[in-house]
């Protein structure tokens, strides 16, 4: 924050100026304290191996963007006002937006993973930071995967005309095919995913839900 950089200033984790709110003396914690060979504060985070591009250049490598566009998860602040990330994909966002988008996970009840994908390209968000937080989504993603697949098989559905036509969208792909058209959720008590029925006959995107009643058929047994 550099509106009350005067009086009460702080000094925190090695930057000088902190304003005294909670927000950002946090920011300034993980903030990254190095200056770029362009004589710019680095905009990343702190001990990162390689400095994030600077911000403030134009001609930063490949970034694209500057520290006054809008971190586009957010759409609240730009760039420049907290430390930042660039994904594999070379997208930049702030370091704190891309971890509550992955703590906050799907936003329904039913499993979906479109939170983790790069909201500019829809590649998966990746980044040394963020890859204990990404492992155990992908992971996830893959066990659903596989179910998905061998159902679609057991019901013969691999065979779908979506499958099979060439004008269709899962052309050769049965498995994305599989992903869309089943729903599964997550299991309160063993948390793990079980299936819930095809998305059309389900209301899988309904955000008011209780998580606690969200229970597979073997943990129910067991409580009965």
């Amino acid at each position: 924050c550099q509106s009350e950089v005067a009086e009460g200033a702080l000094e925190v984790a090695g930057i000088k100026g902190v304003c005294a709110s909670d927000d950002c003396c946090k920011r300034a914690e993980s903030a990254c304290t190095k200056v770029l060979d362009c004589g710019h504060a680095c905009g990343g985070i702190r001990d990162e191996e390689t400095c994030l591009p600077c911000l403030q250049c134009a001609d930063a490598d490949g970034l694209f963007v500057d520290a006054d566009d809008f971190c586009s998860i957010c759409w609240t602040d730009n760039l420049g006002a907290a430390p930042c990330i660039r994904m594999e994909c070379g997208h930049v966002f702030h370091s704190s937006c891309v971890n509550a988008l992955l703590d906050r996970r799907w936003p329904g009840p039913s499993i979906t993973f479109s939170f983790a994908d790069c909201p500019c390209c829809k590649a998966e968000l990746a980044h040394p930071s963020i890859a204990d937080k990404i492992e155990p989504i992908r992971s996830l993603k893959n066990d659903i995967r596989r179910k998905a697949s061998t159902r679609l098989k057991f019901e013969g559905k691999d065979k779908d005309p979506e499958v099979t036509e060439k004008q269709s969208k899962y052309f050769g792909d049965p498995e994305s095919y599989a992903m869309d058209k089943y729903n599964y959720y997550l299991c309160f008590k063993c948390e793990k995913p079980y299936f819930g029925g095809e998305r059309q006959c389900g209301a899988g995107g309904a955000e008011s839900f209780n998580p606690e009643e969200l229970i597979c058929p073997g943990c129910a047994a067991v409580c009965t």
